[in-house]
């Protein structure tokens, strides 16, 4: 395996070289042989990785003889939900429920109820129905690193997360003195989408 470096000799990639035996691997019919090789590659981007649309994460292959001799190439892609950072209104019926009964478990999960389709697999849009107009509010909820990426290189570093909420919007207290309520979870589905 070698290092990719850019020209500040910042890591970009690898490259993984391959050295088969054609006297080993698998007998075909017309007296060739087919060798399987499995790698795990890992998304390393800081922008693609924090970027909050879809997008895909790509392997490229170069198949050489020994003498340097191109055979074939081949990609392939991979679609990758980021999971990185997504705002969801509640329905204005799970708001009023959820600020009745703030502790969420898995018993009682009146937000992911309300914000995912489990059987469709996919987010729901309750920006329609989450005006409450008897105490004229809206609550969100905000998901940050749903698909659990670890920082073990270091390159995404720390981050902020900036809210910025329309002019005529005020934040107002939930349960009291607070602005916000953390809790801990683990996503749905699998940022990996075939």
């Amino acid at each position: 395996m070698y290092a990719i470096r850019d020209n500040t000799d910042k890591l970009v990639g690898h490259l993984l070289e391959l050295k088969m035996d054609p006297a080993k691997g698998e007998a075909l019919p017309d007296n060739r042989t087919k060798t399987v090789v499995k790698f795990k590659s890992k998304l390393v981007e800081p922008k693609q990785v924090m970027d909050t649309r879809d997008t895909a994460a790509y392997n490229f292959m170069n198949l050489f003889k020994p003498d340097g001799t191109l055979i074939e190439e081949a990609a392939n892609a991979t679609k990758y939900n980021t999971k990185m950072l997504n705002k969801q209104a509640l329905s204005k019926d799970a708001a009023k429920r959820f600020v009745n009964n703030l502790a969420v478990s898995a018993g009682n999960n009146i937000i992911n109820d309300d914000v995912f389709d489990y059987a469709a697999k996919t987010a729901k849009d309750n920006n329609a129905v989450a005006y409450n107009r008897e105490d004229k509010s809206i609550i969100y909820r905000i998901s940050v690193n749903a698909a659990g990426v670890n920082d073990v290189d270091g390159d995404l570093g720390a981050v902020t997360l900036t809210d910025i909420i329309p002019e005529d919007f005020e934040l107002a207290k939930i349960n009291g003195n607070n602005d916000y309520l953390i809790y801990g979870g683990k996503a749905a589905t699998s940022p990996c989408k075939g």
